[in-house]
């Protein structure tokens, strides 16, 4: 391996690492600096239309990431602004992907959320 392609790849796992620590700091500021009354409280609400598929889970959920103007997005459960945008430009994801989030991907604890994050490169 070359020289520069290390630093490379240096410089990304760095990048992605601050990223993380970064959403899951900021996640842990919001958790015990806010008042959550009914923020979270209506958490079965249909996020799409309900066919077959999307009703055989009706568990709970807790975030959903969707692209926002071209990157990821961590909404929390109920609210329509995002929580956190993620340096990930959703062009560079593979195409299943871009269509996933595009239609918002239901994530139903936060241990699932940071596995989803690692999983996007954020």
């Amino acid at each position: 391996m070359s020289k520069a392609r290390f630093i490379i790849l240096l410089s990304s796992a760095v990048l992605t690492l601050i990223s993380l620590v970064y959403i899951v700091f900021s996640l842990n500021v919001n958790a015990r600096g806010e008042e959550r009354s009914g923020r979270l409280s209506d958490l079965s609400q249909p996020i799409s239309s309900s066919s077959e598929s999307d009703v055989q889970d009706m568990r709970e959920y807790m975030y959903m990431l969707k692209d926002y103007e071209g990157r990821i997005a961590i909404y929390e459960a109920g609210n329509t602004l995002p929580a956190d945008i993620l340096p990930v430009a959703t062009e560079t994801l593979p195409l299943i992907d871009q269509i996933e989030l595009e239609e918002g991907i239901i994530v139903y604890s936060y241990e699932e959320l940071i596995g989803r994050i690692e999983d996007y490169g954020g």
